[in-house]
């Protein structure tokens, strides 16, 4: 059987050197010809190419091949643009916003946990305690907003307030208020921001207020009746 060393490629048209092959299909099966449509002769038998004769380029690598313009290169090298960036400049109105919330949900945190020391209710006492934790991990979340806007702590006033009310219903009564206010407030707020993740932040702090004023109401009913 006469083999030559090279053959065109069908599918590209390009000019192999079968050579490399054999030395693998000898490892593989030397009885086997891996090749008869090239290798065995005949017609599609060509020869080695002369010394110095360059072969062929096909014509699917000389389109790799062509020069990329410079316009090209640009939009190829062009990093993607970013549309709308989350607690970024569109959430820089809202600092003054969230500044209020900050102070107000530490002011009403206090407040809570001084009235859980009051009350003669247990249940009343463990609901205020609750109260108090979530409004702290709210001004916590809030702070943590404004330093992404802004890249800075948020200053916070909000001095302790001895409220003392003359009965369990009035105290409750008085956080029921503060946290209808602040679901409303927070509502609002998420409305008036085109920052997406500021305004899911909003509307998550104001579903949790109204939880509370509607658990406020509640043991609210459980008291007077």
């Amino acid at each position: 059987m006469v083999y030559s060393d090279y053959g065109p490629d069908r599918e590209t048209g390009a000019v192999c050197d079968y050579r490399m092959y054999d030395r693998i299909w000898q490892r593989v099966s030397p009885d086997l010809n891996p090749y008869p449509h090239i290798r065995d002769g005949g017609e599609d038998e060509i020869t080695p190419p002369e010394e110095g004769v360059q072969l062929p380029v096909p014509h699917q690598e000389e389109q790799s091949l062509a020069p990329i313009s410079e316009q090209q290169e640009e939009s190829a090298g062009a990093a993607p643009v970013m549309t709308q960036c989350c607690m970024g400049t569109a959430a820089r109105g809202s600092m003054d916003t969230l500044k209020g919330f900050l102070e107000e949900e530490l002011a009403e945190s206090r407040c809570c946990m001084s009235l859980s020391r009051q009350v003669c209710s247990r249940n009343a006492a463990q609901l205020l305690r609750r109260m108090a934790m979530e409004k702290r991990e709210a001004a916590r979340r809030l702070q943590a907003a404004c330093y992404l806007i802004n890249g800075r702590c948020c200053p916070v006033e909000a001095p302790l307030e001895h409220t003392r009310f003359g009965s369990l219903p009035e105290a409750l009564r008085h956080c029921y208020h503060q946290d209808a206010c602040n679901g409303y407030a927070y509502q609002q707020a998420a409305e008036s921001t085109s920052d997406p993740c500021l305004e899911a932040l909003l509307e998550e702090l104001s579903r949790q207020s109204y939880r509370r004023a509607d658990t406020v109401m509640r043991m609210l009913g459980e008291v007077l009746c």
